[in-house]
């Protein structure tokens, strides 16, 4: 019995020892370091992949390299894909397998759009019906802060979006083709009203703004996507509103619209101010005229 109880703990903590053992084998022979039993382990993985680093910051290249072990299927490619923290695929390639059944390919990390999220993305392999990933963290330099919200606006249903500014109510219709709007509201610093958008593909939005609450001058208005300026969106406006038809692309989080003017400019606080600047011109202009109308 004493014997028997002792075979048990020690294959009980030789099951626990032999994940880890298993992977390390797996990262050793990746870089061509690992022993002959260590080989024989990871020959028996279809496929693997790695980087050449496990950090990466924004621009920087990131070289993808793998192997099949023996299941080379004639016609088939290697599909590589890197999805971002939040889920969005910011990259995809293609390649053929070389004659040693590795393969190799270099994509550089972009600033900001795609890349615009700092975390631990996923590289995705994928060879007929095997599997295999690996992971790297990417800084993307890009600090996030907070825009001085002076509205809030509410996603009444897929067809409307209302903003209440000083007890008055505005609407704004739209419509969003491969994407779903989950937030917009007034930034009063930037006059701009900004949608954020949840896209996995490309898409186009679709915006009726209402000229008493965004206006533009004679230059229109000013698009951003994603922190980018926009140039290939349409625009057609009325006596009382202003419809933008703006694409984006796949991944984008945020659409703003830069105005020359918001309604929170002439809220309760700045009608006042506004009426006491006009209120003193007046009693500036009276007295100035009294005082060079000649005494008699």
């Amino acid at each position: 019995m004493k014997i028997a109880y002792v075979a048990i703990v020690g294959f009980l903590v030789l099951s626990l020892a032999m994940p880890q053992v298993f992977a390390d084998s797996i990262e050793n022979c990746k870089t061509n370091v690992c022993t002959a039993e260590e080989l024989a382990a990871f020959k028996l993985l279809p496929l693997t992949v790695s980087t050449d680093k496990a950090n990466y910051d924004a621009g920087d290249s990131i070289i993808i390299s793998g192997i099949l072990q023996d299941n080379i299927t004639p016609g088939y490619q290697v599909a590589l894909m890197v999805v971002s923290p939040i889920g969005n695929i910011v990259s995809i390639a293609q390649l053929s397998p070389d004659s040693d059944n590795k393969f190799t390919e270099t994509i550089r990390s972009g600033e900001g759009g795609l890349w615009k999220e700092s975390g631990t993305y996923t590289i995705e392999a994928k060879y007929n019906n095997m599997k295999a990933d690996v992971k790297f963290d990417f800084d993307s330099g890009i600090i996030k802060s907070s825009p001085s919200v002076a509205a809030q606006a509410t996603i009444d249903d897929e067809e409307n979006i209302t903003v209440a500014v000083d007890g008055e109510i505005f609407s704004v219709k739209y419509s969003i083709e491969n994407g779903t709007v989950t937030a917009a509201y007034i930034d009063v610093e930037t006059k701009s009203l900004i949608i954020v958008i949840d896209s996995l593909d490309d898409g186009v939005i679709t915006l009726t703004l209402p000229n008493s609450l965004i206006t533009s001058d004679e230059y229109g208005y000013f698009i951003l996507v994603d922190g980018e300026e926009a140039d290939n969106y349409d625009e057609s406006s009325t006596s009382s509103s202003t419809t933008l038809t703006i694409p984006f692309g796949a991944g984008t989080g945020e659409i703003e619209i830069i105005g020359s003017w918001v309604v929170p400019e002439f809220g309760a606080i700045a009608g006042l101010v506004l009426a006491v600047a006009i209120i003193s011109i007046i009693v500036l202009s009276a007295k100035t005229r009294m005082n060079i109308i000649p005494k008699i």
